[in-house]
């Protein structure tokens, strides 16, 4: 895939967790944890690929932007929980994407939400051609969204 020609890399939000320095992106090694708050583990993959994806395809091509998408999810309830794309984006800027290449989606709340606002940000803005990231787990379920609910039919591929 020619990374260099895509608009708009997209991360889908997934789970987060506080601790001492604030929140963040839910890792591997925090299984096992009491103060997870949910059973979906390494969504900071996620970051980590995005980074990568911007350093060493993206940042060729001046245009190309990163979308971080998600709200509060099952986080909305908790007093003090920031929307998923605000961290998302905090952590990429951490490991050096500047702030201006990421654009926020923090309406969303499901993944069928952010695939439904980022299908409408696609007409908005013109965008041809996008890639989503996300984790290994997650991506039949984004897949099955995608090919069989004609709200998003331009997430299709061409």
């Amino acid at each position: 895939m020619d990374y260099q020609k895509i608009d708009v890399l997209v991360i889908l939000g997934g789970g987060l967790i506080k601790d001492k320095n604030g929140w963040r992106t839910i890792r591997f090694s925090d299984i096992g944890n009491n103060s997870a708050t949910t059973d979906v583990f390494g969504d900071s993959l996620r970051v980590l690929a995005g980074h990568l994806l911007y350093e060493n395809e993206l940042k060729k091509n001046p245009d190309s932007l990163i979308l971080v998408s998600g709200g509060r999810g099952y986080l909305r309830k908790v007093k003090g929980a920031p929307p998923v794309a605000q961290v998302l984006k905090k952590e990429l800027a951490y490991l050096g994407v500047p702030k201006n290449k990421i654009l926020e989606e923090k309406k969303s709340n499901s993944t069928y939400r952010q695939l439904e606002i980022l299908s409408g940000l696609m007409l908005k803005n013109k965008w041809k051609k996008i890639v989503i990231v996300s984790n290994r787990y997650h991506l039949p379920r984004v897949s099955a969204f995608i090919e069989n609910i004609g709200d998003l039919k331009f997430l299709k591929r061409r």
